[in-house]
């Protein structure tokens, strides 16, 4: 499918592995079949379509765009502080967007206790605006 995507449009120029699931259930109670969607979903997937990569090594401007390689604490704390110096508009900035969104895709149990008032501080700081 991405040598298809490619010939088709010329080239692979970005390679964004944005896809994630959670079924939040004890695991006793989860299903296998949901067990290997999540496997294929948030694991396979994006390996199969990183294998593209070779073919954006021959581009200029090829890049893999992942979200989850930054651990959560480091980007709250990047996002928070650019709130607080207003150098981040949420309602404009597509990467602090993107941030926000792979951390609410994280399993919500990942977050330590350390970082819950970095949370709240950015929970704050999105609810003051319409939408991110």
């Amino acid at each position: 499918m991405v040598a298809e995507a490619a010939e088709a449009l010329g080239g692979l120029d970005v390679l964004i592995n944005n896809a994630g699931n959670v079924r939040a259930a004890p695991l006793e109670d989860i299903d296998v079949a949901d067990i290997r969607a999540m496997v294929a979903l948030n694991l396979l997937a994006p390996v199969l379509t990183t294998r593209a990569a070779p073919m954006m090594a021959t581009t200029r401007a090829g890049a893999d765009l992942g979200y989850g390689l930054r651990p959560v604490d480091e980007v709250v704390a990047e996002i928070v502080a650019g709130l607080e110096q207003r150098r981040i508009d949420i309602n404009t900035q597509l990467p602090e967007r993107r941030a926000m969104q792979e951390l609410n895709a994280r399993d919500p149990l990942a977050v330590d206790a350390a970082l819950a008032p970095q949370l709240a501080e950015l929970r704050a700081a999105v609810s003051t605006h319409r939408s991110i």
